[in-house]
């Protein structure tokens, strides 16, 4: 014989798992997504192409040193190219922290931001974070040719109101 209580819980038990079954599934709408906005990106100025401060071109003897002064009333990267034509020739480059005479350059009295006394053709080197002002660049010919040289002074500034000027190149006996 059954008990009545079992078959009266038995209905209690349907109904409370359908509860529990119903309340499991959630309900047929989806939350919205989230949006995230898309971060703008800032837009990085484009520098400024280098603006050319002097370029020449000369013959340069063996035992001979070429030198020109450059001045700009803007700071920035300065960059000094000189290309010749012989691979094996000793070719030596320096660019002073400031204006600097031949006779200083003579007595080894300058100072530099910059030099290059080996490595192959073209030479190029830099000096960053130059001031405003007047410098001196100083190209020898340690030999053994004579050398056809060609060169090229440029300043990167982020100035717009950048002035320059170049002073003759001149020649003078190597030490």
């Amino acid at each position: 014989m059954r008990s009545t209580k079992y078959v009266a819980s038995r209905p209690m038990l349907l109904g409370l798992g359908l509860a529990l079954a119903l309340a499991a599934c959630g309900s047929d709408s989806a939350a919205p997504p989230t949006v995230v906005p898309t971060p703008v990106p800032t837009p990085v100025p484009t520098p400024a192409p280098p603006t050319l401060l002097v370029q020449g071109s000369d013959k340069l003897p063996a035992e001979q040193v070429l030198n020109f002064d450059v001045t700009t009333t803007a700071a920035g990267t300065v960059e000094v190219t000189v290309d010749y034509t012989f691979a094996d020739s000793q070719i030596l480059v320096w660019l002073t922290d400031r204006q600097c005479s031949p006779q200083l350059f003579q007595s080894d009295s300058c100072s530099y931001l910059v030099k290059s006394l080996s490595g192959t053709k073209p030479r190029v080197m830099s000096a960053s974070g130059v001031a405003a002002g007047t410098y001196s660049v100083f190209v020898a010919n340690d030999g053994p040719h004579d050398e056809q040289m060609t060169w090229k002074v440029t300043l990167a500034s982020t100035s717009a109101s950048a002035r320059v000027t170049a002073g003759r190149p001149a020649l003078t006996p190597r030490p």
